[in-house]
């Protein structure tokens, strides 16, 4: 890194690899996604992927079209950015269906296809006709379910 002025680390996924070497590098602007709430030493700024409307519109949506009241979302890492993302889906489908049941699940893997596919069936079993997906590559499982 010397020499370096400017460091991206473009993904949720660098938080915590920049909060532990940004301090030792004070010269040095980091910038990386992360989500709201996050004490950020003053070398590190922070790019917030807004989704959380859009996640509430989906949610609504969502509450509109399901046929059981009973809805989900499946996750990779549960870093604050979709967690929120989640959260905004459960409020749009609650908004216009106060009957909806909400189905939440992380699997720890971005690219998770097997917990994916699995977190997946576990909802469609519980009677989930919507589920939507803030995974990467696992999204592929959850459309295999």
């Amino acid at each position: 890194m010397e020499g370096e002025n400017i460091i991206f680390g473009w993904s949720g996924t660098y938080i915590n690899a920049v909060l532990d070497v940004a301090p030792s590098f004070p010269e040095t602007t980091f910038v990386t996604v992360a989500g709201p709430g996050l004490k950020l030493p003053p070398n590190v700024w922070s790019i917030t992927m807004e989704w959380e409307d859009t996640f509430f519109m989906a949610g609504a949506l969502a509450g509109l079209m399901t046929k059981t009241n009973k809805i989900g979302h499946i996750g990779g890492i549960p870093i604050p950015i979709y967690v929120a993302c989640a959260k905004a889906f459960e409020a749009g489908g609650k908004y216009v269906n106060p009957q909806i049941e909400f189905y939440d699940a992380f699997v720890g893997d971005f690219n998770d296809l097997v917990g994916g596919k699995k977190s997946a069936q576990a909802q469609i079993e519980n009677g989930a006709d919507i589920i939507v997906c803030t995974q990467d590559l696992g999204v592929q499982g959850v459309i295999a379910a």
